[in-house]
């Protein structure tokens, strides 16, 4: 998890800053792929950690995971795509 709070923060201001700046695509794609592993492993971690402490709680839980998780996609998406067609 440690590694993943240098690394989030790291990756987001590269893509951002990057886009803004309009440095080559590899650095574009080099920030996202680094997002994208952040994302995965804290995702990843964080269920288990869950799942570990609260065995009881398991169907539950991962149940609520994936109604956030797929809410927060679609919004996310839904919202990109309306900025950029407009």
């Amino acid at each position: 998890m440690t590694v993943c709070i240098l690394t989030c923060p790291t990756a987001l201001i590269l893509w951002g800053v990057g886009a803004s700046r309009d440095i080559a695509w590899i650095g574009l794609a080099f920030g996202m792929g680094m997002s994208a592993f952040t994302t995965g492993v804290v995702g990843i971690v964080s269920i288990g950690y869950t799942l570990d402490s609260y065995k009881e709680l398991g169907g539950e839980i991962m149940i609520t995971v994936m109604v956030i998780r797929n809410s927060l996609s679609f919004a996310i998406v839904s919202f990109l795509i309306d900025t950029r067609l407009d």
